[in-house]
């Protein structure tokens, strides 16, 4: 099983992220709601973490068993996905 790691650590990370990603969002930058859809992703991985930490670890072991070709595939589709936002940001905004 997976290590679990000190939940001060993580939550240290997630806070100085959502803290750098907060200073994005207000302020006047371009494809600042993508970047609070981010933030608000990592909010939710903070509560959940702070209240069901073996539910966290349990799924963080789940992922590391997925198969590489298959995540290889899972993060080019992502990126696709960021593309189509970033191309259509001007018509949904």
């Amino acid at each position: 099983m997976y290590e679990k790691k000190n939940i001060n650590q993580l939550l240290t990370i997630e806070l100085i992220f959502i803290i750098l990603a907060s200073f994005i969002v207000f302020t006047n930058q371009p494809l600042n709601w993508m970047v609070a859809l981010i933030m608000i992703f990592h909010i939710f991985g903070v509560v959940w973490l702070i209240a069901f930490p073996d539910s966290f670890y349990s799924m963080y072991e789940e992922s590391m068993q997925v198969d590489p070709g298959t995540m290889e595939s899972m993060s080019g589709w992502i990126l696709i996905a960021f593309g189509v936002f970033v191309y259509f940001s001007g018509f949904i905004i």
